[in-house]
């Protein structure tokens, strides 16, 4: 049963239209170590006026900037997208480089991507013989690695990027699954519009929202830490129309992130032009509203019950928005949990989840504490749930595997 939502005034305004007034459509909580720079608890809303769906959060862009900078999980080539080094994220990164080759078939045209990451666009376009290239990062680590591949970078926000680059012009600005992070969008979207010449192409692409419920995965999966802004073709248009661009034209695609999970993306192509009315954001929300009826009917808790009954060794393989999630919302931190585990070499180290009431201390450590272990993994991963199971099995085949992604419940090797 769809729930009833309510209005308020919002804590951030609608970053397209600036309007103070919202309906809750979904409260997310998470359980997040102590020392996190992002809130814990946000509201999912749907502007009133102009219809866009977005985190009302209660931190401002130099939090997410800070954040990102300093607990970025993009350096780790193995671990973060966008470096190409697994066969999904180098075919996702593939077409993207296509369409800007495409729509910018001079090689010697300026080319920037603000968010770059580690430069794995930048370094696909290299190969088709581009060469003048740029990536911006808030990460000094991805930036390293963009330039240790002969690409020039820049370490900074997108709320500085002017600044950084002291007014150079560029003849095409690449913003790839970069502004559904952004708290302050059109501060952001003005910053790139200040970057391009007089005939300059912006490429902008982000997870597409109208399409959420028809690629479901996991409950509330899309309403993470991170992505605060659910864009349709209409609301991206509309956040482009408001820093006087104009669509040149728009396309919808599906892209496999890894082996378990597909997602649904939509991009822009814009031009400088005058400001234009903003039309009403619909689908976005039509497909959050289904999404999240069908996050309500589906549940771990009955897996995690069992778990907490039956008080056998636990280890919780990933740290990361999923788990804070089931911190947040199930008796996971009544499981007897001996140690989380995440591939990510930046996350392990001991950590101290919640506050008051709610506290849990475990130590994140490495894969290979499996290694002399007994007991049960519980996989806490959306997307790479197959690969982290070949890896625990390699590890240690002897250890039972509790897989709490929705698509392999019917093959979950866990009999209570």
């Amino acid at each position: 049963m769809k729930k009833t939502s309510k209005t308020k005034t919002l804590l951030r305004p609608c970053p397209i239209c600036d309007s103070r007034q919202g309906e809750v459509l979904h409260t997310q909580k998470f359980l997040v170590p102590q020392e996190y720079l992002l809130p814990a608890e946000y509201d999912v809303v749907a502007c009133t006026k102009c219809g866009f769906t977005y985190a009302d959060t209660s931190v401002g862009q130099q939090d997410y900037n800070r954040y990102y900078q300093s607990q970025s999980i993009y350096e780790d080539k193995k671990t973060g997208r966008g470096s190409g080094t697994n066969e999904h994220d180098l075919k996702r990164l593939s077409e993207i480089a296509e369409e800007v080759a495409r729509s910018c078939p001079d090689k010697t045209a300026r080319i920037i991507e603000v968010g770059c990451a580690n430069g794995g666009i930048l370094m696909l376009l290299k190969r088709k013989g581009y060469t003048n290239l740029t990536g911006v990062d808030l990460s000094a680590k991805c930036i390293e690695n963009v330039t240790s591949h002969g690409i020039a970078g820049v370490q900074g926000a997108i709320s500085d990027v002017g600044r950084l680059l002291n007014g150079q012009k560029f003849d095409y600005v690449i913003l790839s699954h970069i502004v559904e992070h952004v708290y302050d969008l059109r501060g952001a979207l003005r910053q790139c519009y200040d970057l391009m010449d007089k005939d300059a192409t912006l490429y902008l692409e982000v997870p597409d929202a109208a399409r959420y419920s028809d690629f479901y995965i996991d409950p509330y999966h899309h309403f993470n830490i991170e992505h605060i802004n659910h864009f349709d073709e209409v609301s991206l248009t509309n956040i482009g129309a408001v820093t006087n661009f104009s669509k040149r034209y728009a396309g919808h695609k599906t892209t496999p992130v890894s082996a378990d999970y597909t997602w649904p993306a939509v991009f822009v192509l814009f031009e400088k032009a005058k400001p234009l009315e903003l039309p009403l954001s619909t689908e976005a929300r039509k497909s959050i509203e289904a999404y999240l009826e069908l996050s309500a009917k589906d549940s771990c808790t009955e897996i995690i019950a069992e778990l907490v009954k039956t008080q056998e060794e636990l280890y919780v393989f990933g740290a990361g928005n999923l788990t804070y999630r089931l911190l947040a919302t199930t008796d996971l931190p009544k499981c007897n949990i001996k140690a989380f585990i995440d591939n990510d070499s930046k996350k392990q180290r001991k950590l101290t989840y919640g506050g008051g009431k709610m506290l849990i201390s475990n130590e994140i450590c490495a894969p290979k504490v499996l290694a002399g272990a007994t007991g049960t993994v519980v996989i806490c991963s959306v997307q790479f749930t197959q690969e982290i199971e070949a890896q625990i099995k390699s590890i240690n085949e002897s250890l039972k595997i509790v897989k709490l992604n929705r698509t392999l419940k019917n093959n979950l090797n866990y009999a209570p």
